[in-house]
């Protein structure tokens, strides 16, 4: 039993040993290495939190970017439907503008037309009065010249009558 007991004591001895060297690298790492990993675990967490602030920050910012250019096209938006309108009521301005000037020219034209006219009428009125004139005159002399009768004279200047008349409404 004793030799039992001693191979026992061995294997609990060799345990123990092993039990120790596991203690003594847990010990050793967790004690000496053990604060430096913290310490750079410690940063690692803070360069992430930091990252993820700035992250977030950014993402706001673009957020807000993104704000802005939606309220700037928007405004675009209703400046340009604004120089839409404008336009479409100069369009519509300058067409009524141009519809009345071309009334007023050719009411203008018609009136010159009219007088032009008139002043043509009156010349030829004119005219055929002296050329009436001038049948009569002719008429006259023809019958002084001749020293007609009475009822040829009447013929004559009937003629001559009808003549200047004829000439007047052709």
């Amino acid at each position: 039993m004793s030799a039992l007991l001693g191979a026992n004591l061995a294997s609990l001895s060799y345990g123990l040993e092993w039990v120790g060297v596991v203690l003594f690298l847990w010990f050793a790492i967790f004690k000496f290495p053990g604060p430096l990993v913290k310490t750079a675990m410690e940063r690692r967490e803070a360069s992430i939190r930091d990252s993820l602030e700035s992250g977030a920050r950014a993402k706001e910012e673009g957020e807000r970017l993104v704000a802005g250019a939606r309220d700037r096209l928007e405004g675009a938006r209703r400046e340009a439907e604004q120089l839409v309108e404008q336009a479409r009521r100069s369009a519509a301005q300058l067409e009524e503008d141009g519809r009345r000037q071309a009334e007023e020219d050719a009411v203008r034209i018609v009136a010159r037309a009219e007088i032009e006219s008139e002043i043509e009428r009156a010349r030829v009125a004119e005219e055929v009065a002296a050329q009436v004139s001038e049948v009569v005159l002719a008429a006259t002399d023809e019958v002084v010249r001749r020293e007609l009768d009475s009822v040829n004279h009447r013929r004559l200047v009937e003629e001559a009558i009808r003549a200047a008349e004829a000439e007047v409404v052709a």
